[in-house]
């Protein structure tokens, strides 16, 4: 099953859609340079972890995810 959804943009990497919404803790790809706005909006996730890769984040990337205790970039 399909987890992620990405846009290669020149030089970047970036993560547009998450189908892994209902898992209580989402690891996203070593690589992803950007994630794209609301990527994990109405998450139940209660951890996210992005890599280390990770240079831009988005607007309302954590909306309406009221489950999420901790967020981890490079861990």
């Amino acid at each position: 099953m399909k987890k992620f959804e990405y846009i290669k943009n020149i030089g970047e990497n970036i993560l547009v859609k998450c189908y892994c919404l209902d898992e209580k803790k989402i690891v996203v790809e070593d690589g992803v340079k950007a994630i794209g706005p609301s990527v994990f909006r109405g998450s139940k996730a209660e951890e996210i972890i992005l890599p280390e890769s990770v240079e831009k984040i988005y607007d309302k990337v954590f909306a309406y995810c009221p489950n999420l205790k901790h967020i981890t970039i490079g861990g």
